[in-house]
């Protein structure tokens, strides 16, 4: 992608976020809170043609921008019953970078339910069942959906995949939480494998769609960058997503050392550093999921590689 102003924008942008963060669950259960509404438009253009470019993003409830506890609507009534009210990173994105956004991600996503919809996952079949997603594809896979969208959209100039946290959260969940780490680290070579397989094989389904745009890998940040048996779990899940951007010749979105930063001002408590919705997780103080300020940041880091 072609980098402009908005590159001083996004330094901006990030240099403001870390500074506030000095200052101060990756799963769906159905029933802080978000009111900004998700967006195509474009504030910065990157693009000259008649109208902004695709952008499509793919992931887990990270990039669909939910939280475990939003606020009730103004007018009462259930709080997921509109996808515009959870915005995720790619909002930003695309708004920063002038991509018309289309966010097909989905909350309890993983690498396994995104290709195949009898793989087990933590919550996605929930919530579609449930609750409406930004974009509708009954009967798809996100994988499925993704390959109709880019052979439809050739000029999409932009994907984003941020997966696999639900994997790891899965095998948590079946040890019984992070206390038994004999258990967790039984399983973790075959999640690993696991992880590398599946992103591979969605990695060769976008390019045979016929994308040749930029397709940038996200990684994940650690709730609690003080726990080091738990920040060691997510470095190795970011490993497994490094050695696919690698093999595949893609950019990696950083947003672990992004967090990173900031947590190390508040003695590596990623909660205490507003990047983390409001609301408890079974991982500590804070929902697993990020605020407004962490959706942002990861926003700067993910836009910053793209345009590179």
């Amino acid at each position: 992608m072609r980098a402009t102003s908005a590159l001083a924008v996004l330094a901006a942008l990030a240099t403001g976020l870390l500074a506030a963060c000095g200052s101060s669950s990756l799963q769906f259960t159905p029933p802080g809170s978000s009111t900004a509404r998700s967006s195509t438009s474009s504030s910065f253009s990157l693009t000259q043609a008649a109208g902004p470019a695709p952008y499509l993003a793919l992931g887990d409830s990270v990039t669909f921008g939910f939280v475990a506890h939003p606020a009730p609507p103004a007018g009462g009534g259930d709080p997921y019953k509109n996808a515009a009210d959870f915005v995720g990173y790619p909002t930003y994105v695309g708004n920063t970078l002038g991509l018309s956004t289309t966010n097909a991600s989905c909350a309890g996503e993983t690498t396994g339910s995104f290709l195949d919809p009898k793989a087990g996952d933590n919550g996605c079949h929930a919530y579609r069942a449930a609750y409406p997603l930004h974009v509708s594809y009954p009967g798809q896979t996100q994988e499925q959906f993704a390959v109709s969208f880019l052979k439809a959209h050739p000029t999409t100039e932009l994907v984003t995949l941020g997966l696999g946290a639900n994997d790891g959260l899965l095998v948590i969940g079946n040890c019984g939480g992070l206390t038994d780490t004999a258990c967790i680290n039984g399983q973790m070579p075959a999640l690993l494998t696991s992880i590398t397989t599946n992103l591979t094989t969605i990695v060769q389904a976008v390019r045979s769609a016929g994308f040749n745009g930029t397709f940038v890998l996200v990684n994940f940040y650690s709730v609690n960058y003080a726990n080091t048996f738990e920040t060691q779990l997510v470095s190795q899940l970011n490993g497994a997503i490094a050695t696919v951007a690698g093999t595949n010749h893609l950019p990696l979105a950083d947003t672990f050392s992004a967090f990173q930063a900031a947590a190390n001002r508040v003695a590596g408590n990623t909660c205490a550093t507003g990047l983390l919705a409001t609301g408890s997780s079974s991982l500590g103080p804070c929902d697993l999921h990020p605020s407004l300020s962490g959706q942002q940041l990861i926003a700067s880091v993910v836009a910053n590689v793209a345009v590179k």
